[in-house]
Protein backbone atom coordinates (compact mmCIF):
# COMPACT_ATOMS: atom_id res chain seq x y z
CA UNK A 1 0.00 0.00 0.00
CA UNK A 2 2.83 2.62 0.92
CA UNK A 3 4.35 1.56 -2.50
CA UNK A 4 1.49 2.21 -4.29
CA UNK A 5 1.12 5.62 -2.67
CA UNK A 6 4.40 6.80 -3.13
CA UNK A 7 4.13 6.09 -6.94
CA UNK A 8 0.92 7.98 -6.62
CA UNK A 9 2.26 11.21 -4.87
CA UNK A 10 5.22 10.65 -7.03
CA UNK A 11 2.67 10.76 -10.70
CA UNK A 12 0.79 13.90 -8.70
CA UNK A 13 3.68 15.66 -8.26
CA UNK A 14 5.30 15.46 -11.67
CA UNK A 15 1.60 16.66 -13.21
CA UNK A 16 1.66 19.81 -11.03
CA UNK A 17 5.01 20.65 -12.02
CA UNK A 18 3.68 20.46 -15.70
CA UNK A 19 1.09 22.18 -14.77
CA UNK A 20 2.95 25.28 -13.28
CA UNK A 21 5.70 24.99 -16.34
CA UNK A 22 3.42 25.58 -18.77
CA UNK A 23 -0.75 26.28 -18.62
CA UNK A 24 -3.65 28.33 -20.67
CA UNK A 25 -6.79 29.08 -19.05
CA UNK A 26 -8.59 26.77 -20.82
CA UNK A 27 -6.80 23.75 -20.96
CA UNK A 28 -3.64 22.27 -18.74
CA UNK A 29 -0.94 20.61 -19.33
CA UNK A 30 -0.88 16.50 -18.29
CA UNK A 31 1.13 13.69 -18.75
CA UNK A 32 0.04 12.96 -22.49
CA UNK A 33 0.61 16.83 -22.87
CA UNK A 34 4.17 17.15 -22.49
CA UNK A 35 5.37 20.32 -21.27
CA UNK A 36 8.01 20.68 -24.86
CA UNK A 37 5.25 21.29 -26.37
CA UNK A 38 4.74 25.06 -24.52
CA UNK A 39 4.49 27.70 -27.34
CA UNK A 40 7.86 29.85 -27.10
CA UNK A 41 9.02 33.23 -28.30
CA UNK A 42 11.72 34.71 -30.58
CA UNK A 43 11.87 38.60 -31.09
CA UNK A 44 13.19 38.67 -34.77
CA UNK A 45 13.78 42.25 -35.19
CA UNK A 46 12.14 46.10 -34.81
CA UNK A 47 11.82 48.21 -37.75
CA UNK A 48 14.54 51.13 -37.39
CA UNK A 49 14.38 54.38 -37.22
CA UNK A 50 17.68 55.09 -38.42
CA UNK A 51 21.27 53.48 -36.64
CA UNK A 52 21.07 56.35 -33.59
CA UNK A 53 20.00 55.58 -30.83
CA UNK A 54 18.60 57.94 -28.76
CA UNK A 55 17.11 58.09 -24.80
CA UNK A 56 13.48 56.07 -24.95
CA UNK A 57 14.20 55.04 -28.24
CA UNK A 58 13.97 50.95 -29.13
CA UNK A 59 16.17 50.91 -32.11
CA UNK A 60 17.73 47.36 -31.43
CA UNK A 61 16.88 43.98 -30.66
CA UNK A 62 19.00 44.56 -27.48
CA UNK A 63 16.74 47.22 -26.16
CA UNK A 64 13.80 45.25 -25.36
CA UNK A 65 12.88 44.42 -21.75
CA UNK A 66 9.03 43.13 -21.39
CA UNK A 67 6.53 42.23 -23.76
CA UNK A 68 3.02 41.56 -23.68
CA UNK A 69 1.44 38.70 -25.57
CA UNK A 70 -1.81 37.83 -26.84
CA UNK A 71 -3.13 34.30 -29.03
CA UNK A 72 -6.53 33.82 -31.44
CA UNK A 73 -7.65 31.16 -32.72
CA UNK A 74 -7.57 31.69 -36.57
CA UNK A 75 -10.83 29.99 -36.89
CA UNK A 76 -13.24 31.41 -35.43
CA UNK A 77 -11.09 34.05 -33.19
CA UNK A 78 -11.85 32.72 -29.66
CA UNK A 79 -9.08 34.73 -27.55
CA UNK A 80 -6.58 31.57 -26.38
CA UNK A 81 -3.87 33.39 -24.49
CA UNK A 82 -4.30 36.75 -22.30
CA UNK A 83 -7.33 38.41 -21.10
CA UNK A 84 -9.31 41.28 -22.14
CA UNK A 85 -6.84 43.57 -20.28
CA UNK A 86 -3.42 41.53 -19.93
CA UNK A 87 -1.90 39.23 -21.92
CA UNK A 88 1.10 36.81 -21.50
CA UNK A 89 3.92 38.54 -19.72
CA UNK A 90 7.65 38.24 -21.35
CA UNK A 91 11.05 38.79 -20.87
CA UNK A 92 14.15 39.14 -23.36
CA UNK A 93 17.76 38.52 -22.30
CA UNK A 94 19.92 40.31 -24.83
CA UNK A 95 22.91 38.08 -23.51
CA UNK A 96 21.28 34.65 -24.03
CA UNK A 97 18.60 36.67 -27.03
CA UNK A 98 16.34 34.07 -25.76
CA UNK A 99 12.37 35.16 -24.59
CA UNK A 100 11.72 33.79 -21.80
CA UNK A 101 7.41 33.46 -20.85
CA UNK A 102 7.05 34.83 -16.75
CA UNK A 103 3.50 34.23 -16.87
CA UNK A 104 0.53 33.01 -19.23
CA UNK A 105 2.88 29.71 -20.39
CA UNK A 106 0.48 28.04 -22.86
CA UNK A 107 0.79 24.84 -25.06
CA UNK A 108 -0.04 24.43 -28.72
CA UNK A 109 -3.90 23.44 -29.69
CA UNK A 110 -3.97 19.19 -29.50
CA UNK A 111 -5.41 19.26 -32.64
CA UNK A 112 -3.07 21.36 -34.48
CA UNK A 113 -5.44 24.46 -35.15
CA UNK A 114 -3.46 27.76 -36.06
CA UNK A 115 -3.24 30.81 -33.94
CA UNK A 116 -2.65 34.46 -34.29
CA UNK A 117 -0.24 36.35 -32.43
CA UNK A 118 -0.43 39.80 -30.98
CA UNK A 119 2.56 41.59 -28.63
CA UNK A 120 3.37 44.49 -27.09
CA UNK A 121 6.70 46.55 -25.84
CA UNK A 122 7.29 47.50 -22.77
CA UNK A 123 4.03 45.35 -21.23
CA UNK A 124 3.35 48.26 -18.45
CA UNK A 125 4.17 51.48 -19.95
CA UNK A 126 2.21 54.56 -17.65
CA UNK A 127 1.28 56.08 -20.89
CA UNK A 128 -0.84 53.78 -21.81
CA UNK A 129 -4.65 53.18 -20.33
CA UNK A 130 -7.72 52.13 -21.34
CA UNK A 131 -6.76 48.98 -22.87
CA UNK A 132 -9.00 46.95 -24.31
CA UNK A 133 -8.01 43.49 -26.01
CA UNK A 134 -10.79 41.29 -28.13
CA UNK A 135 -10.86 38.88 -30.52
CA UNK A 136 -11.83 41.70 -33.18
CA UNK A 137 -9.27 44.51 -32.14
CA UNK A 138 -7.00 46.33 -29.96
CA UNK A 139 -7.58 49.71 -28.34
CA UNK A 140 -6.13 51.81 -26.16
CA UNK A 141 -5.30 55.44 -25.18
CA UNK A 142 -1.72 56.87 -25.39
CA UNK A 143 -1.47 59.88 -22.85
CA UNK A 144 1.86 61.53 -24.23
CA UNK A 145 2.72 64.91 -22.29
CA UNK A 146 5.45 66.54 -24.17
CA UNK A 147 8.36 66.19 -21.34
CA UNK A 148 7.89 62.33 -21.29
CA UNK A 149 7.83 62.27 -25.73
CA UNK A 150 11.87 61.58 -25.88
CA UNK A 151 11.10 58.31 -22.92
CA UNK A 152 8.69 56.81 -24.68
CA UNK A 153 8.23 54.27 -27.43
CA UNK A 154 5.20 52.13 -28.10
CA UNK A 155 6.05 48.71 -30.35
CA UNK A 156 3.75 46.24 -31.85
CA UNK A 157 3.93 43.04 -33.61
CA UNK A 158 1.97 40.06 -35.29
CA UNK A 159 2.48 36.85 -36.54
CA UNK A 160 -0.73 35.16 -37.55
CA UNK A 161 -1.68 31.63 -38.96
CA UNK A 162 1.07 30.02 -36.82
CA UNK A 163 0.96 26.19 -36.21
CA UNK A 164 3.46 24.40 -33.55
CA UNK A 165 4.97 23.50 -36.97
CA UNK A 166 5.07 26.24 -38.48
CA UNK A 167 8.41 27.26 -36.52
CA UNK A 168 9.32 24.54 -34.72
CA UNK A 169 7.06 26.24 -31.70
CA UNK A 170 8.68 29.13 -31.74
CA UNK A 171 6.56 32.43 -32.61
CA UNK A 172 8.90 35.23 -34.23
CA UNK A 173 7.94 38.70 -33.32
CA UNK A 174 8.87 41.43 -35.58
CA UNK A 175 8.25 44.59 -33.64
CA UNK A 176 6.77 48.11 -35.47
CA UNK A 177 7.07 51.35 -34.12
CA UNK A 178 2.90 52.86 -33.20
CA UNK A 179 4.65 56.51 -32.72
CA UNK A 180 5.84 58.46 -35.25
CA UNK A 181 9.38 60.38 -35.26
CA UNK A 182 10.37 64.10 -36.46
CA UNK A 183 13.74 65.00 -37.85
CA UNK A 184 14.96 68.10 -38.69
CA UNK A 185 17.57 68.17 -41.85
CA UNK A 186 19.54 70.70 -42.40
CA UNK A 187 19.06 71.30 -45.86
CA UNK A 188 18.15 74.98 -45.91
CA UNK A 189 18.03 76.05 -49.24
CA UNK A 190 17.96 79.61 -50.78
CA UNK A 191 17.24 80.09 -54.31
CA UNK A 192 18.73 83.43 -54.30
CA UNK A 193 22.14 83.75 -52.85
CA UNK A 194 22.37 87.24 -51.48
CA UNK A 195 19.66 86.70 -49.37
CA UNK A 196 19.79 86.28 -45.32
CA UNK A 197 17.33 85.07 -43.11
CA UNK A 198 17.54 85.12 -38.98
CA UNK A 199 14.97 83.96 -36.58
CA UNK A 200 14.99 84.43 -33.42
CA UNK A 201 12.42 82.12 -32.34
CA UNK A 202 11.35 78.80 -33.76
CA UNK A 203 8.24 76.60 -31.90
CA UNK A 204 7.00 73.40 -33.01
CA UNK A 205 3.23 73.87 -31.94
CA UNK A 206 -0.30 71.94 -31.76
CA UNK A 207 1.80 68.49 -30.21
CA UNK A 208 -0.68 66.15 -29.37
CA UNK A 209 -0.42 64.82 -25.72
CA UNK A 210 -3.26 62.09 -26.00
CA UNK A 211 -4.74 59.94 -29.21
CA UNK A 212 -6.67 56.97 -29.40
CA UNK A 213 -4.91 53.74 -31.25
CA UNK A 214 -7.77 51.13 -32.48
CA UNK A 215 -7.23 48.02 -35.08
CA UNK A 216 -10.06 46.50 -36.87
CA UNK A 217 -9.31 42.60 -36.95
CA UNK A 218 -5.78 43.45 -35.90
CA UNK A 219 -4.78 44.87 -39.28
CA UNK A 220 -4.23 48.96 -39.81
CA UNK A 221 -4.01 51.28 -36.87
CA UNK A 222 -6.42 54.13 -36.64
CA UNK A 223 -5.51 57.05 -34.16
CA UNK A 224 -7.31 60.14 -33.24
CA UNK A 225 -6.31 62.96 -31.24
CA UNK A 226 -8.93 63.49 -27.98
CA UNK A 227 -6.67 66.30 -26.16
CA UNK A 228 -5.54 69.67 -26.29
CA UNK A 229 -1.95 69.88 -27.75
CA UNK A 230 1.47 70.72 -26.49
CA UNK A 231 4.09 73.28 -28.04
CA UNK A 232 8.39 72.60 -28.05
CA UNK A 233 10.91 76.04 -28.19
CA UNK A 234 13.57 74.30 -30.62
CA UNK A 235 15.11 77.58 -31.02
CA UNK A 236 15.60 80.76 -29.17
CA UNK A 237 18.31 83.74 -29.97
CA UNK A 238 19.08 87.05 -30.29
CA UNK A 239 18.55 87.25 -34.30
CA UNK A 240 21.87 87.43 -35.34
CA UNK A 241 22.59 83.69 -36.58
CA UNK A 242 21.69 82.61 -40.30
CA UNK A 243 18.64 79.91 -40.17
CA UNK A 244 20.82 77.71 -42.15
CA UNK A 245 23.27 77.61 -38.73
CA UNK A 246 20.41 77.71 -36.58
CA UNK A 247 18.45 75.08 -38.70
CA UNK A 248 22.10 72.66 -38.85
CA UNK A 249 21.88 73.34 -34.87
CA UNK A 250 18.78 72.23 -34.36
CA UNK A 251 19.60 68.76 -36.32
CA UNK A 252 22.89 68.30 -34.67
CA UNK A 253 22.51 69.85 -31.26
CA UNK A 254 18.86 69.20 -30.41
CA UNK A 255 17.20 71.61 -27.65
CA UNK A 256 18.68 72.33 -24.45
CA UNK A 257 21.60 70.31 -25.20
CA UNK A 258 19.93 67.53 -25.93
CA UNK A 259 18.19 64.94 -28.80
CA UNK A 260 15.64 66.62 -30.84
CA UNK A 261 14.57 63.21 -32.58
CA UNK A 262 11.37 62.15 -30.47
CA UNK A 263 8.24 60.12 -30.34
CA UNK A 264 5.20 61.99 -31.67
CA UNK A 265 1.60 61.10 -32.25
CA UNK A 266 -0.42 62.19 -35.31
CA UNK A 267 -2.13 65.19 -35.74
CA UNK A 268 -1.92 68.76 -37.18
CA UNK A 269 1.05 70.31 -36.40
CA UNK A 270 2.33 73.84 -36.77
CA UNK A 271 6.13 74.89 -37.07
CA UNK A 272 5.78 79.04 -36.18
CA UNK A 273 9.17 80.64 -36.55
CA UNK A 274 10.07 84.69 -35.54
CA UNK A 275 12.28 86.19 -38.13
CA UNK A 276 13.68 89.16 -39.90
CA UNK A 277 15.44 88.91 -43.55
CA UNK A 278 17.19 91.00 -45.82
CA UNK A 279 18.93 91.13 -49.38
CA UNK A 280 22.34 92.69 -50.46
CA UNK A 281 21.67 93.67 -53.87
CA UNK A 282 22.99 96.59 -56.37
CA UNK A 283 22.09 100.27 -56.07
CA UNK A 284 22.33 103.67 -58.03
CA UNK A 285 24.41 104.00 -54.65
CA UNK A 286 26.31 100.49 -54.38
CA UNK A 287 25.68 97.53 -52.69
CA UNK A 288 23.85 97.26 -49.66
CA UNK A 289 21.43 95.04 -47.56
CA UNK A 290 17.96 95.72 -47.17
CA UNK A 291 15.34 94.45 -44.92
CA UNK A 292 12.31 92.26 -46.55
CA UNK A 293 11.34 90.97 -43.60
CA UNK A 294 10.98 93.51 -40.83
CA UNK A 295 14.38 95.69 -40.29
CA UNK A 296 17.19 95.39 -37.64
CA UNK A 297 14.83 95.31 -34.50
CA UNK A 298 11.42 94.28 -35.75
CA UNK A 299 10.68 90.91 -36.68
CA UNK A 300 7.42 89.06 -38.42
CA UNK A 301 6.11 85.63 -37.23
CA UNK A 302 4.93 83.06 -40.08
CA UNK A 303 3.46 79.92 -39.53
CA UNK A 304 2.65 76.62 -41.40
CA UNK A 305 0.47 73.97 -40.56
CA UNK A 306 1.22 70.07 -41.74
CA UNK A 307 -0.70 67.15 -40.58
CA UNK A 308 1.02 63.76 -39.79
CA UNK A 309 -2.40 61.43 -40.35
CA UNK A 310 -2.85 57.68 -39.03
CA UNK A 311 -1.63 56.67 -42.10
CA UNK A 312 2.18 57.93 -41.23
CA UNK A 313 1.76 55.77 -37.99
CA UNK A 314 5.46 54.39 -37.43
CA UNK A 315 7.04 57.09 -40.00
CA UNK A 316 10.00 59.03 -39.67
CA UNK A 317 8.84 62.24 -40.19
CA UNK A 318 11.80 64.31 -42.29
CA UNK A 319 11.44 68.71 -42.18
CA UNK A 320 13.46 70.72 -44.30
CA UNK A 321 13.46 74.34 -44.80
CA UNK A 322 13.47 76.00 -48.50
CA UNK A 323 13.40 79.86 -48.97
CA UNK A 324 12.71 81.07 -51.79
CA UNK A 325 13.03 85.28 -52.90
CA UNK A 326 10.80 86.90 -55.62
CA UNK A 327 11.97 90.55 -55.18
CA UNK A 328 11.24 93.22 -52.75
CA UNK A 329 9.29 92.93 -50.22
CA UNK A 330 8.05 89.30 -51.18
CA UNK A 331 9.37 86.35 -48.95
CA UNK A 332 8.36 83.03 -49.36
CA UNK A 333 9.20 80.34 -46.91
CA UNK A 334 8.62 76.85 -47.56
CA UNK A 335 8.86 73.59 -45.33
CA UNK A 336 9.09 70.60 -46.64
CA UNK A 337 8.09 67.66 -44.33
CA UNK A 338 8.10 63.56 -46.03
CA UNK A 339 8.31 60.44 -44.35
CA UNK A 340 11.69 59.30 -45.89
CA UNK A 341 13.51 56.16 -44.58
CA UNK A 342 10.26 55.34 -42.97
CA UNK A 343 10.89 53.21 -39.81
CA UNK A 344 8.10 50.89 -40.65
CA UNK A 345 7.69 51.00 -44.35
CA UNK A 346 10.09 51.71 -47.15
CA UNK A 347 7.26 53.67 -49.67
CA UNK A 348 8.11 57.40 -49.46
CA UNK A 349 5.24 59.47 -48.30
CA UNK A 350 5.20 63.59 -49.24
CA UNK A 351 3.38 65.33 -46.81
CA UNK A 352 3.67 68.55 -48.67
CA UNK A 353 5.53 71.94 -49.30
CA UNK A 354 3.83 74.48 -48.12
CA UNK A 355 4.16 78.53 -47.61
CA UNK A 356 5.64 79.37 -43.97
Amino acid sequence: MQMKRKKYMTILLAAVTAMAACNNDSELITEDIPSERCISYNVESIADYDTVSTRGVVSSVADLTTMEAYAFMKSGGKQYIGTSSIGASLKYDSSTKKVSVLSGAAHWPEDGSALNFYAFSPNSDECMKDKSVTNSGISFTMNMPADKAKDTDILFAKCTSVKETTYSGNVPLKFEHLLCRIHFTSSVRFLESNLEVFPKRIVLKNIPTECTYKTTNFKSWNVSQVSASDSLVLYEGDGTESLYDVWNKIRLEGINGGPLDRQFMPGKYTIEMQCHARVTYLTDDGIGPTWVVGDEDEYETRSYDFDISQKHVGYKVWLSVYVRYFGIPNLEFTIKASSQASANRATEVDLGTKTL
